[in-house]
Protein backbone atom coordinates (compact mmCIF):
# COMPACT_ATOMS: atom_id res chain seq x y z
CA UNK A 1 0.00 0.00 0.00
CA UNK A 2 1.06 3.26 -0.06
CA UNK A 3 0.36 6.85 0.74
CA UNK A 4 -0.74 10.29 -1.91
CA UNK A 5 1.29 12.21 -4.18
CA UNK A 6 2.35 15.92 -4.50
CA UNK A 7 3.47 17.48 -6.86
CA UNK A 8 4.89 21.22 -6.43
CA UNK A 9 4.83 23.01 -9.41
CA UNK A 10 7.94 25.94 -9.34
CA UNK A 11 9.22 25.17 -5.97
CA UNK A 12 12.85 25.06 -4.89
CA UNK A 13 14.49 21.97 -3.85
CA UNK A 14 15.44 22.08 -0.01
CA UNK A 15 12.73 23.75 1.16
CA UNK A 16 10.15 20.42 1.77
CA UNK A 17 12.66 19.97 4.29
CA UNK A 18 11.12 22.58 6.72
CA UNK A 19 7.42 21.81 7.15
CA UNK A 20 7.53 24.96 9.12
CA UNK A 21 8.28 26.84 5.94
CA UNK A 22 6.09 24.40 3.58
CA UNK A 23 3.56 24.97 5.15
CA UNK A 24 3.60 28.27 5.83
CA UNK A 25 1.46 31.35 4.44
CA UNK A 26 4.07 31.86 1.45
CA UNK A 27 4.07 28.31 -0.36
CA UNK A 28 1.29 25.24 0.97
CA UNK A 29 -0.75 26.26 3.97
CA UNK A 30 -3.83 23.92 2.60
CA UNK A 31 -1.17 20.99 3.16
CA UNK A 32 -0.71 21.31 6.56
CA UNK A 33 -2.71 17.91 7.96
CA UNK A 34 0.70 16.38 6.48
CA UNK A 35 2.90 18.15 9.42
CA UNK A 36 4.34 15.05 11.14
CA UNK A 37 4.95 12.97 8.50
CA UNK A 38 7.57 11.51 6.19
CA UNK A 39 7.90 11.37 2.42
CA UNK A 40 10.75 10.72 -0.22
CA UNK A 41 11.62 13.41 -2.69
CA UNK A 42 11.70 13.06 -6.46
CA UNK A 43 14.11 15.60 -7.02
CA UNK A 44 13.69 18.44 -9.72
CA UNK A 45 10.61 16.75 -12.12
CA UNK A 46 10.38 18.28 -15.33
CA UNK A 47 7.05 17.69 -17.48
CA UNK A 48 5.08 17.37 -14.49
CA UNK A 49 1.45 17.16 -14.85
CA UNK A 50 0.99 20.93 -15.58
CA UNK A 51 3.99 20.44 -18.40
CA UNK A 52 6.15 22.13 -16.01
CA UNK A 53 9.09 21.60 -13.64
CA UNK A 54 8.57 21.53 -9.58
CA UNK A 55 9.27 18.58 -6.99
CA UNK A 56 7.52 15.64 -6.27
CA UNK A 57 6.86 14.29 -2.52
CA UNK A 58 5.49 10.55 -1.90
CA UNK A 59 4.50 10.45 1.29
CA UNK A 60 5.01 7.64 3.21
CA UNK A 61 2.62 5.48 5.07
CA UNK A 62 2.55 4.20 8.83
CA UNK A 63 4.69 1.33 7.53
CA UNK A 64 7.00 3.57 5.90
CA UNK A 65 5.91 2.52 1.92
CA UNK A 66 5.46 5.00 -0.85
CA UNK A 67 4.00 5.25 -3.74
CA UNK A 68 6.19 5.61 -6.88
CA UNK A 69 7.45 8.33 -7.29
CA UNK A 70 8.00 10.71 -9.93
CA UNK A 71 5.45 11.24 -12.77
CA UNK A 72 4.06 8.70 -14.55
CA UNK A 73 0.60 9.85 -16.08
CA UNK A 74 0.00 6.30 -17.64
CA UNK A 75 -0.03 4.56 -13.58
CA UNK A 76 -1.67 7.87 -11.94
CA UNK A 77 -4.55 9.56 -11.58
CA UNK A 78 -3.59 13.59 -10.48
CA UNK A 79 -5.87 16.64 -9.77
CA UNK A 80 -5.02 20.20 -9.51
CA UNK A 81 -5.87 21.76 -6.68
CA UNK A 82 -5.67 26.01 -6.83
CA UNK A 83 -7.01 27.36 -3.32
CA UNK A 84 -4.20 29.27 -2.25
CA UNK A 85 -1.47 31.27 -3.66
CA UNK A 86 0.41 28.53 -4.98
CA UNK A 87 -1.33 25.84 -7.11
CA UNK A 88 -0.29 22.18 -6.30
CA UNK A 89 -1.01 18.39 -7.65
CA UNK A 90 -2.23 15.51 -5.98
CA UNK A 91 -1.86 11.89 -7.16
CA UNK A 92 -2.54 8.40 -6.20
CA UNK A 93 -1.58 5.14 -7.97
CA UNK A 94 -3.80 3.69 -10.12
CA UNK A 95 -5.41 0.49 -8.59
CA UNK A 96 -3.47 1.22 -5.27
CA UNK A 97 -5.41 4.06 -3.49
CA UNK A 98 -4.20 5.26 0.08
CA UNK A 99 -6.22 3.20 2.76
CA UNK A 100 -6.91 4.04 5.99
CA UNK A 101 -3.56 2.61 7.63
CA UNK A 102 -1.48 4.29 4.58
CA UNK A 103 -2.79 7.68 6.33
CA UNK A 104 -3.43 6.86 9.92
CA UNK A 105 -1.55 9.09 12.04
CA UNK A 106 0.78 7.62 14.55
CA UNK A 107 -1.17 8.89 17.70
CA UNK A 108 -4.83 7.92 16.91
CA UNK A 109 -8.25 9.43 18.97
CA UNK A 110 -10.45 6.53 19.93
CA UNK A 111 -13.62 6.30 17.69
CA UNK A 112 -15.72 3.72 16.16
CA UNK A 113 -15.18 2.11 13.08
CA UNK A 114 -17.22 3.09 9.92
CA UNK A 115 -16.93 1.40 6.77
CA UNK A 116 -17.37 4.59 4.19
CA UNK A 117 -17.71 3.81 0.13
CA UNK A 118 -14.00 2.17 -0.23
CA UNK A 119 -15.37 -0.91 1.89
CA UNK A 120 -12.44 -0.18 4.73
CA UNK A 121 -13.27 1.28 8.24
CA UNK A 122 -12.04 4.36 8.84
CA UNK A 123 -12.14 5.20 12.98
CA UNK A 124 -14.57 8.69 13.33
CA UNK A 125 -14.32 9.88 16.76
CA UNK A 126 -16.70 11.28 19.22
CA UNK A 127 -16.67 15.17 19.63
CA UNK A 128 -19.77 15.45 21.04
CA UNK A 129 -19.15 17.48 24.68
CA UNK A 130 -21.01 14.91 26.26
CA UNK A 131 -19.06 12.07 25.24
CA UNK A 132 -16.02 13.43 23.14
CA UNK A 133 -12.96 10.80 23.28
CA UNK A 134 -11.09 14.27 21.68
CA UNK A 135 -8.01 15.11 24.04
CA UNK A 136 -8.36 17.66 26.88
CA UNK A 137 -6.14 19.60 29.18
CA UNK A 138 -6.27 20.53 32.27
CA UNK A 139 -6.79 24.82 32.67
CA UNK A 140 -6.64 26.24 36.44
CA UNK A 141 -8.62 29.52 36.86
CA UNK A 142 -7.70 32.72 38.60
CA UNK A 143 -9.33 31.17 41.61
CA UNK A 144 -7.52 28.01 41.90
CA UNK A 145 -10.11 25.94 40.64
CA UNK A 146 -9.15 23.12 37.95
CA UNK A 147 -10.98 21.89 35.16
CA UNK A 148 -10.74 19.44 31.42
CA UNK A 149 -10.95 21.41 28.46
CA UNK A 150 -10.24 20.39 24.80
CA UNK A 151 -7.63 21.20 23.34
CA UNK A 152 -7.72 24.19 20.72
CA UNK A 153 -7.12 22.40 18.34
CA UNK A 154 -9.99 20.31 18.30
CA UNK A 155 -12.50 23.17 19.60
CA UNK A 156 -13.84 24.47 16.31
CA UNK A 157 -14.52 20.94 15.37
CA UNK A 158 -16.57 20.67 18.95
CA UNK A 159 -18.71 23.52 18.08
CA UNK A 160 -19.44 22.08 14.60
CA UNK A 161 -20.53 18.78 16.37
CA UNK A 162 -22.89 20.57 18.92
CA UNK A 163 -24.72 21.98 15.62
CA UNK A 164 -25.13 18.56 14.59
CA UNK A 165 -26.18 17.35 17.53
CA UNK A 166 -28.90 19.83 17.44
CA UNK A 167 -30.05 19.06 14.29
CA UNK A 168 -30.71 15.24 14.83
CA UNK A 169 -31.96 16.24 17.67
CA UNK A 170 -34.55 18.51 15.91
CA UNK A 171 -34.64 16.76 12.56
CA UNK A 172 -33.39 20.58 11.32
CA UNK A 173 -32.18 19.65 7.34
CA UNK A 174 -28.76 20.39 6.17
CA UNK A 175 -26.97 20.36 2.64
CA UNK A 176 -25.10 17.27 1.80
CA UNK A 177 -22.09 19.48 1.37
CA UNK A 178 -22.44 20.66 5.00
CA UNK A 179 -22.26 16.94 5.59
CA UNK A 180 -19.22 16.29 3.44
CA UNK A 181 -17.06 19.27 5.08
CA UNK A 182 -18.03 17.59 8.38
CA UNK A 183 -17.47 14.26 7.48
CA UNK A 184 -14.01 15.63 6.61
CA UNK A 185 -13.02 17.51 9.31
CA UNK A 186 -13.35 13.93 11.51
CA UNK A 187 -11.19 12.14 9.36
CA UNK A 188 -8.86 14.77 9.48
CA UNK A 189 -8.68 14.30 13.12
CA UNK A 190 -7.30 10.94 12.17
CA UNK A 191 -5.65 10.70 9.11
CA UNK A 192 -3.43 12.96 7.40
CA UNK A 193 -6.20 13.92 4.94
CA UNK A 194 -7.76 16.91 3.89
CA UNK A 195 -10.88 18.41 1.80
CA UNK A 196 -9.60 17.26 -2.07
CA UNK A 197 -7.48 13.71 -0.65
CA UNK A 198 -10.82 12.83 0.77
CA UNK A 199 -12.24 13.80 -2.77
CA UNK A 200 -9.68 11.78 -4.12
CA UNK A 201 -10.74 8.79 -2.67
CA UNK A 202 -14.21 9.14 -3.08
CA UNK A 203 -15.26 7.25 0.42
CA UNK A 204 -17.99 9.76 1.30
CA UNK A 205 -21.40 8.96 -0.13
CA UNK A 206 -25.08 9.88 0.49
CA UNK A 207 -25.91 6.25 1.30
CA UNK A 208 -28.01 6.44 4.67
CA UNK A 209 -25.48 3.89 6.23
CA UNK A 210 -22.63 6.61 5.42
CA UNK A 211 -23.99 9.43 6.57
CA UNK A 212 -25.88 8.05 9.46
CA UNK A 213 -23.00 5.95 10.41
CA UNK A 214 -20.60 8.82 10.27
CA UNK A 215 -23.04 11.46 12.26
CA UNK A 216 -24.18 8.81 14.68
CA UNK A 217 -20.36 7.76 15.56
CA UNK A 218 -19.14 11.93 15.77
CA UNK A 219 -21.82 12.27 18.24
CA UNK A 220 -21.06 9.39 20.61
CA UNK A 221 -24.18 7.11 19.83
CA UNK A 222 -21.86 4.06 19.30
CA UNK A 223 -20.12 4.47 23.00
CA UNK A 224 -23.78 5.54 24.90
CA UNK A 225 -25.57 1.91 23.04
CA UNK A 226 -22.17 0.20 24.52
CA UNK A 227 -22.85 1.44 27.80
CA UNK A 228 -26.11 0.41 28.20
CA UNK A 229 -25.70 -2.93 26.87
CA UNK A 230 -23.07 -3.32 29.49
CA UNK A 231 -25.23 -2.12 32.18
CA UNK A 232 -28.33 -4.32 31.29
CA UNK A 233 -25.18 -7.38 30.95
CA UNK A 234 -24.05 -6.25 34.34
CA UNK A 235 -27.66 -6.24 36.09
CA UNK A 236 -28.92 -9.26 34.27
CA UNK A 237 -25.52 -10.94 35.79
CA UNK A 238 -26.17 -9.52 39.43
CA UNK A 239 -29.97 -11.09 39.29
CA UNK A 240 -28.76 -14.26 38.15
CA UNK A 241 -26.25 -14.23 41.00
CA UNK A 242 -28.88 -13.28 43.50
CA UNK A 243 -31.02 -15.96 42.37
CA UNK A 244 -32.03 -18.52 45.18
CA UNK A 245 -33.01 -22.28 44.83
CA UNK A 246 -35.22 -24.51 47.08
CA UNK A 247 -32.71 -26.58 48.40
CA UNK A 248 -30.49 -23.48 48.88
CA UNK A 249 -33.42 -22.04 51.09
CA UNK A 250 -33.79 -25.02 53.44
Amino acid sequence: MAGFLYYLPKTPMGIQADQEQLFGDEWFPELAHLRGRDWSVCGEVRGGPDGGSGIMLAVKSIDLQTARNGYYPDFQTWREVNVGKKPYWVGIQNGNPPTPRDLARRSMVEGAPVELADGNRWVIPSIHVSTTTLPKEFTVSPEGNVSLQVTPAYRDLMDEANIWHDRVETGKSFSLVEFFGYAVGLLNVNYHVGVHEVGMLNVIHTTPSIRNGVIEASLGVPQIIAEIEAQKKMADTQAVGSEVSPGDAA
